[in-house]
């Protein structure tokens, strides 16, 4: 059995290993390497090397290539890269993570590694070139290739005539301005170590003034996201925006209520259904704690966010669809379509109060509430043509919701579209038929075009717009107020207002203002600060667990 090799201490922090990969005229000729100990200057290394990018994959190595005589596990994807870039006449200089640094678990590898990782923005800086390895090609590699390069020309045809000259600190402050995309791609990395969704990005963080603490891989995951969430909220605008994606509908129950939840996907699925519970209010155009800035937290305790913040009201009821969650594959498009409907008329027949009133709060007619309720995130938007026509398509969806007691269509046009006999099924599935482009267009006379037209407006306003919360559920406050958060929300949560938040929190009190964060919120009436004293008087400190 061949004597597996062992990384030799490196002599000081600066210090950095290089691989020098031996040629071979025969592809598939067994990997060999040696590995040299160079110092990262603030210059350029002494020996010139170029740094490999790549994705792991195999968290572990499992091809043996010859290093020093002596055998080096590798992952398939790092054996790919090595074959692939393997000269045939002349060796070659490399710096690759996972060789190049020691992935062993003692606790020298491990401080090795949190010095190494910390320095990997230099590494790459001091590089001659970088490397991307994407992987083996494929059949669609020429032409992904081809794009590249006339990408690659436009960019040096502009460089070349100063349409593209930036600067480093205008990057840097690009990147700062852009944090809040970075927040949510986190969670889409692919790391073998969860860790590495941050530290992978490390430098880049460091760079753009993130002042994150060190690298540390004997810190749990949870202490790792959590310093991370915090460091965010550290930031000279002190916002709270980083506790949008601590949504954890799924558990992950070792993680503290408002720690980013990196484990799941933070960005918008290939269906129009969100299933992140909160990019719908991602806007600066909210201001519901006005233009407060948040408590400087604490890196201790881990578990533990210290906010200051103001409970407005409790969740007295809430109408959510028994299957809001759910893949839609799994339980079947058409019942997930249609106990979003039964939800959406549960919720039209609950407003009778709030639709009798003069005002909403005391603000602006009911109507206004309601269909900024089923749409915020169109309207808050939407240009003044634009929210003309989705109030249009508001009050043809309200009335076809009404059924079977509507006032501009007929009952008896909306079974005549649907057809299906109302003896025999639910109220909810004859309006989700009658709202089918397909089964409208093909109901030929039997109703008007006027009917048709309605039909069309109420299904666009349905299917488009309020479809997109279908995983959300209809929030009723004991203070009148009514609004909308994801699913996992309960019949006496409270509803917060924490300082630095652009919106509402939906909060679970476990103890004397301890408080779990169970999703963001919109409440109408209190999105742009109509509830948060301006002298902030009756603001608490409060503690997320």
């Amino acid at each position: 059995m061949a004597q597996a090799y062992a990384h030799e201490p490196l002599p000081s922090s600066r210090s950095i290993r290089l691989i020098s990969l031996a040629p071979s005229v025969t592809p598939n000729a067994p990997i060999r390497c040696d590995i040299t100990i160079v110092e990262l200057q603030s210059q350029r290394a002494k020996v010139p090397y170029e740094a490999l990018s790549y994705v792991w994959g195999s968290p572990t190595g499992t091809i043996p290539i010859r290093c020093k005589g002596m055998e080096l596990l590798v992952t398939p994807n790092c054996y790919d890269a090595l074959r692939r870039l393997r000269s045939r006449f002349s060796r070659r200089t490399l710096w690759i993570d996972a060789i190049c640094i020691d992935q062993g678990d003692d606790d020298r590898a491990i401080r090795e590694r949190n010095s190494q990782v910390q320095m990997m923005g230099d590494i790459y800086e001091n590089a001659a070139r970088v490397l991307i390895w994407l992987g083996p090609a494929h059949k669609f590699t020429p032409a992904v290739f081809r794009l590249l390069s006339m990408i690659g020309f436009i960019a040096s045809w502009s460089w070349r005539h100063n349409f593209a000259q930036f600067s480093e600190k205008l990057i840097v402050k690009t990147l700062s301005r852009r944090f809040q995309v970075w927040i949510r791609a986190m969670a889409n990395l692919q790391c073998s170590v969860p860790q590495d969704k941050v530290y992978g990005l490390y430098s880049i963080f460091r760079a753009a003034g993130l002042e994150l603490p060190d690298v540390d891989y004997k810190k749990t995951v949870q202490e790792v996201y959590g310093d991370t969430a915090k460091s965010f909220i550290r930031m000279r605008s002190r916002k709270l925006n980083v506790l949008l994606i601590s949504i954890k509908p799924r558990g992950y129950d070792e993680l503290p209520s408002w720690t980013p939840n990196w484990e799941m996907s933070q960005m918008l699925g290939p269906d129009v259904v969100d299933i992140t519970g909160n990019f719908h209010l991602e806007s600066d155009r909210y201001r519901a704690s006005g233009y407060s800035l948040a408590t400087i937290p604490n890196f201790t305790p881990a578990r533990e966010l210290q906010v200051r913040g103001l409970i407005v009201g409790t969740v007295q009821k809430i109408i959510v669809s028994s299957t809001a969650g759910e893949q839609p594959e799994l339980v079947g498009k058409r019942n997930f379509s249609v106990n979003y409907v039964i939800a959406c008329r549960a919720w039209l027949m609950q407003l009778g109060s709030i639709w009798e009133a003069d005002m909403y709060q005391g603000q602006e007619v009911p109507a206004n509430a309601m269909i900024n309720t089923l749409a915020f995130f169109k309207m808050s938007e939407a240009e003044s043509l634009e929210l003309e026509q989705t109030e249009a398509q508001f009050r043809s969806w309200a009335d076809v919701f009404a059924y079977p007691d509507c006032n501009v269509v007929t009952a008896q046009d909306i079974e005549a579209v649907a057809q299906l006999d109302p003896s025999s099924v639910d109220y909810s599935e004859i309006i989700e038929a009658a709202l089918n482009h397909a089964n409208i267009r093909s109901s030929g006379d039997t109703v008007s075009d006027a009917v048709k037209q309605i039909l069309v407006s109420a299904g666009i306003f349905h299917f488009v717009i309020c479809f997109q919360l279908a995983n959300w559920a209809f929030l009723f406050l004991e203070t009148g107020h009514i609004g909308r958060a994801y699913y996992n929300c309960r019949e006496g949560d409270k509803v917060a207002l924490l300082a630095g938040s652009n919106v509402p929190f939906v909060v679970r009190e476990v103890g004397r203002d301890r408080y779990q964060l169970v999703a963001p919120a919109y409440i109408h009436g209190i999105m742009y600060g109509e509830s948060w004293p301006v002298d902030e008087n009756g603001v608490k400190d409060m503690t997320l667990v």
